[in-house]
């Protein structure tokens, strides 16, 4: 299907970091950073959906409360804008 598109991500654990790693295969056209950003939105709230399918998993609003804690911890670290300073543009 040549009108599909794909993201990897990838965590490695790095002493008592972890590491996140995003790529995309290379016979596959550039893609921006709104793109990837809308294709990972797209994902995690596929799976804040089916949240409420377990019987016995976390609820939806459960899973949108991590999601949102994350980023906001993430944003609120210093070393996360550190970070993003190294992706190649």
């Amino acid at each position: 299907m040549e009108d599909q598109l794909s993201l990897t991500v990838t965590i490695k654990p790095n002493n008592d970091q972890v590491s996140v790693f995003i790529t995309y295969p290379d016979n596959q056209q550039k893609l921006s950073l709104l793109e990837m950003s809308q294709i990972l939105t797209g994902g995690i709230s596929l799976i804040i959906k089916l949240g409420n399918n377990e019987e016995n998993g976390p609820k939806d609003y459960e899973i949108m409360e991590r999601v949102i804690k994350q980023l906001n911890d993430d944003f609120i670290s210093t070393q996360s804008f550190e970070d993003a300073k190294r992706i190649d543009k």
